[in-house]
């Protein structure tokens, strides 16, 4: 599945599914009157669940903040390549993503298995998305979620060792994590610069900034980075090889595994 689509308004909620409210008052109000797309998102699995409440929201308000912030400072050449940048990052995990649908998609076809699965407890998610970036990295959780439940139809086969359907979710978790991590971690330079420049009291109008348990994962990410300024944070976004997952120890088997690369 190459295109994850965020229907618009409300889905309707049957019973038995759980509906979270993403969208967190833990800034100060904000006089800025910004676009806002609301959106009813069903997600199935546990692992991607998770993912959406521990990044979505925080993330989201960082791609919209940075694009912010730096309008504010006037670096207009900073903000197109801050945001390509973040574009980037986020790309390449869909691309590593949609590698590995791709490579369950042949495994489903070898043995002939039914890629739908069911999930005793799917959830709805009702979020604001606020910039084009965070539709993105909306569209990206979507799609792991749809990968999950691949992976979990090859599991449920027995075509997948328990062990090795951790192991898999596991770094694709983490996967992600990292980049939610450093787009906070950019948003969090960008901040740093707009002090430096006396913007601060401009910047905290607009976009006010906010604390949750993911700054936690940013200020980590800072403390091994160290960053000078908003242009140093930028990583670069080159596409690397992921490494193979082995199914049942044998080098040259079609049924591996894609492990995701660090972002």
């Amino acid at each position: 599945m190459n295109d994850m689509t965020i229907p618009p308004g409300s889905i309707p909620e049957p019973s038995g599914k759980k509906t979270i409210q993403l969208t967190r008052t833990s800034v100060m109000p904000s006089s800025y009157s910004r676009p806002i797309l609301r959106r009813s998102i069903e997600v199935a699995s546990d692992h991607a669940q998770k993912m959406f409440e521990r990044t979505f929201s925080r993330t989201s308000y960082s791609c919209f903040s940075i694009e912010v912030i730096l309008q504010i400072i006037g670096e207009e050449k900073l903000v197109d390549k801050a945001l390509l940048t973040i574009s980037k990052l986020i790309k390449n995990s869909e691309d590593l993503i949609d590698k590995q649908i791709a490579q369950i998609t042949e495994l489903n076809k070898k043995h002939e298995l039914d890629e739908n699965s069911g999930y005793s407890n799917p959830a709805i998610y009702h979020a604001d998305i606020t910039s084009p970036l965070a539709m993105q990295y909306a569209k990206l959780l979507l799609k792991f979620d749809h990968m999950v439940k691949m992976i979990d139809v090859l599991w449920m086969n027995g075509f997948l060792e328990s062990r090795q359907r951790t192991k898999a979710l596991h770094d694709w978790r983490n996967n992600i994590s990292r980049l939610s991590s450093r787009i906070i971690s950019i948003e969090k330079n960008a901040r740093i610069d707009a002090h430096k420049r006396g913007k601060q009291e401009e910047v905290d109008k607009t976009a006010p900034a906010r604390a949750d348990e993911n700054d936690a994962a940013a200020s980590l990410n800072e403390a091994m980075n160290p960053q000078d300024g908003i242009d140093d944070a930028l990583p670069g976004a080159s596409e690397s090889s992921p490494g193979d997952l082995r199914k049942k120890g044998d080098p040259d088997s079609e049924d591996d595994l894609t492990e995701p690369v660090p972002v």
